[in-house]
């Protein structure tokens, strides 16, 4: 409906490892509270069984990104079966309950024989992830702050299908995900609701007057550096 780059950014993820459900009887449930971050990341790999959680990652200078959000029926922390040194925070948006997979279970080549098609559907989700991560990383990279802000109302726009909708995101957790200080986000915003590009910007409600000039300015990019310099 509304084309924009940043439209992965809002994508909640749902079912999308429905196949690991036939293990869960095997494995204990914990209950998380909203708001609570998951721990034992070294040690488990997660299935998503209800409520809503957000991935982020937090830059060496101390900016938290947020970059997906899953809902039931996801695996997450797949991270924890290699040897990398970024380490992904998980924080329950709502009450959760997730049932934990030790990770040496899944490093087992028992595992990978009795369950083929649940391995093809880690990597399938590896593959879903890595593409997800890429185009945020490049949007961010390119766009400027305020084609960021406008990319991400018309990705909420897009995801409800109406110029005028309830968001359930906060100006801070927007600002989170694109790598940027709220008080960057309400400086945009105020001045797309002087110049009547929108109304009401709030969780409960965003309008949107003038979809062809939010969508103009969402493709505005980076100011290129004068010769010589690094930005």
């Amino acid at each position: 409906m509304y084309p924009t780059s940043f439209a992965h950014l809002f994508l909640r993820l749902t079912n999308v490892n429905d196949k690991w459900r036939s293990l869960l009887p095997n494995f204990k449930q914990t209950v998380y509270k909203k708001n609570s971050i998951i721990k034992e990341t070294d040690l488990f790999l997660f299935f998503f069984f209800f409520g809503v959680i957000h991935t982020s990652y937090t830059s060496i200078s101390g900016v938290e990104w947020i970059f997906i959000f899953q809902n039931q029926g996801c695996i997450f922390n797949e991270h924890a079966l290699f040897d990398t040194p970024i380490k992904f925070q998980y924080t329950a948006n709502t009450d959760c309950t997730v049932r934990k997979i030790p990770i040496k279970y899944l490093q087992s080549p028992q595992f990978i024989e009795e369950y083929p098609d649940l391995y093809i559907n880690f990597i399938e989700t590896l593959a879903l992830k890595e593409s997800i991560s890429y185009s945020y990383f490049s949007d961010l990279a390119y766009s400027s702050a305020k084609s960021k802000v406008c990319q991400a109302i018309l990705a909420l726009a897009n995801e409800h299908g109406n110029a005028m909708f309830t968001p359930g995101i906060t100006q801070a957790e927007i600002g989170a995900m694109l790598g940027l200080h709220q008080t960057s986000v309400a400086r945009v915003i105020q001045d797309l609701r002087q110049n009547r590009i929108i109304g009401a910007f709030t969780k409960n409600k965003i309008e949107i007057f003038d979809i062809d000039k939010l969508r103009s300015i969402s493709c505005e990019l980076m100011p290129e550096p004068a010769d010589g310099l690094l930005i």
